[in-house]
């Protein structure tokens, strides 16, 4: 192999291992795909609600895809990578999975192709798509996320004796800002995502409120918008201002407990890679819409067996 690479052994950040020491350290490999492939990144949030009078996880946006030509799509969806401190304790990788519905003329839905659920940071699909309107849907299990039952009462303060935010509160405020930051990944707020914010909190604020409490205090960016940097400084002053239980009361609307387990939601990045550009639209779920339900009875029409008629 030495013969017909011909490596440089230097100082330049390359290094050479054999195949038994790589598995020693490394799970799995990714393949950036760059030269002639088309990208789009969205970003997307499973979260726990009622549905059929049961709670359920289930994906906030579907994804509508238009394929002018057959050609091959790489679908993925990539969950937040547990090498960031602390993440794996608060927030496990969940089971994820993807279904891919084509519309037909009728207004109906075929279920073309489904990737299993797999505890993995990240599934893909690697698929051909004819021409036409596809429904794309990331889907989970919802298992993990919720708060372990081994998990012991920390007596969390929200702010330290350095004037900082908890790192569990931190990480917090950090997975908060990522939702908030929706489609278009800015790394900033602006008053309509700040809005969303307040929304939740049950606080109303006008755009010029917004601008004299918000932007004024806490913009540490050219673009005029709120940082991830300006909404930790922006808890901060709740904390000190309102009162640490009112941030509580806050972060419980958010869905995290007294000891900052998130068990209400889950932020992931929606890719699509393609040899031709290709338009998507990030679509609400509705409720009379139940494309989870649909999935599952497809999957139990195509795949499932009948045991009715089965001997013991």
């Amino acid at each position: 192999m030495k013969d017909e690479l011909k490596p440089v052994f230097g100082d330049d950040g390359t290094f050479w291992m054999c195949y038994a020491d790589f598995l020693k350290c490394f799970r799995n490999l990714n393949v950036c795909k760059v030269a002639e492939w088309h990208e789009l990144r969205v970003k997307g949030e499973f979260t726990k609600g009622l549905f059929d009078s049961e709670t359920q996880v289930r994906c906030k946006s579907f994804y509508e895809l238009t394929v002018t030509s057959r050609q091959k799509v790489l679908i993925g969806i990539h969950q937040e990578d547990e090498r960031i401190q602390e993440v794996i304790k608060r927030k496990p990788y969940i089971a994820v999975g993807i279904a891919i519905l084509k519309k037909l003329p009728n207004n109906a839905l075929d279920l073309q192709f489904i990737k299993d659920f797999s505890n993995e940071r990240q599934v893909e699909l690697e698929i051909e798509l004819d021409e036409g309107e596809y429904i794309i849907l990331p889907r989970t299990t919802g298992c993990g996320i919720n708060r372990p039952p081994s998990a012991n009462d920390e007596g969390i303060r929200l702010l330290g004796a350095d004037g900082n935010l908890h790192p569990m509160a931190e990480l917090a405020v950090r997975d908060i800002f990522r939702r908030l930051d929706k489609a278009v990944i800015s790394n900033s707020l602006d008053f309509e995502e700040f809005q969303e914010f307040y929304g939740k909190v049950g606080v109303k604020v006008t755009e010029s409120e917004f601008k004299t409490n918000v932007m004024k205090k806490f913009c540490h960016s050219s673009a005029g918008s709120i940082n991830r940097r300006g909404f930790s400084d922006f808890w901060i002053d709740i904390i000190k201002t309102k009162g640490e239980e009112t941030a509580w009361k806050w972060l419980a609307k958010w869905g995290y407990d007294r000891d900052l387990y998130p068990i209400e939601a889950r932020c992931f990045m929606f890719t699509i890679h393609s040899l031709e550009k290709i338009s998507i639209n990030m679509v609400p779920q509705q409720k009379e819409l139940d494309l989870e339900g649909y999935v599952n009875l497809m999957i139990l029409k195509n795949f499932g067996e009948v045991f009715l008629d089965k001997p013991n």
